[in-house]
């Protein structure tokens, strides 16, 4: 390990740290594409902020912006307050509302938590989003699809057999579905979602008043959880 930590030149950034960048290179990639970018926030809503490894990176890469974050642990908000001392966090619940005004961010981002909630708690949160988002503001969104369950079933497929899909071929003829399975025992309000690109766009932008600005199926590898889509949503000026 530490031969192979030399010759990729890991003496200042640990693999970890390597993963979760070239993971937001990827995304900027992606939202560029769209017209959008991470940079050009300047009030950044961190929405499940988890241990923080990802607000480390927009409070460095973004030292203008002001930073919130959120997460329904306690714990984990104070491990984030303690690693992003200028960030500004709170714990949710698993419901709305958040503890923002109206139209007071730019761009909310959620890595992993919508593959997680139910459906209903996830319209809410689209329309949470749209509230908190100052007009021409985004919602950039990653979300588990079929080609996630591609993945896990080729290089994973114990990750796979969580999902209790008993017949995957089968299971992916349908073109529009929310699926969620509970699979916590300690947290019934989580589990695991997959949501078709067809769900999305049939229902979305219905439940939240935003418009799609972009998707894009497999827009990060995530092994061994497969891959995650992007979902970029924008709050018009009407």
């Amino acid at each position: 390990m530490e031969l192979f930590r030399n010759i990729c030149g890991l003496a200042t950034k640990t693999i970890s740290d390597r993963y979760d960048i070239s993971m937001l290179q990827q995304l900027e990639k992606v939202l560029n594409r769209s017209g959008v970018s991470f940079f050009g926030s300047r009030e950044f809503l961190d929405f499940g902020c988890g241990t923080g490894r990802l607000a480390q990176l927009f409070s460095g890469y973004m030292p203008d912006a002001k930073l919130y974050g959120c997460d329904v642990k306690s714990y984990l908000v104070k491990r984030c307050a303690r690693l992003v001392p200028r960030g500004n966090f709170f714990v949710n619940g698993v419901v709305p509302p958040l503890d923002l005004e109206d139209g007071s961010v730019d761009m909310v981002f959620a890595y992993s938590v919508f593959t997680h909630l139910k459906e209903d708690a996830h319209i809410q949160w689209l329309r949470e989003f749209s509230r908190v988002l100052k007009k021409g503001g985004y919602a950039v969104l990653t979300t588990h699809g079929y080609e996630c369950l591609k993945r896990m079933r080729k290089f994973s497929p114990e990750k796979l057999k969580k999902y209790q899909i008993e017949d995957l071929d089968n299971f992916m003829v349908r073109k529009e579905q929310y699926y969620w399975v509970q699979n916590l025992r300690k947290e019934p309000d989580y589990g695991l979602a997959v949501i078709t690109d067809k769900y999305i766009r049939d229902n979305w932008m219905k439940v939240s008043g935003m418009e799609l600005k972009g998707y894009e199926p497999a827009a990060v590898e995530a092994y061994p959880e497969g891959c995650q889509d992007l979902v970029i949503l924008i709050k018009g000026n009407g």
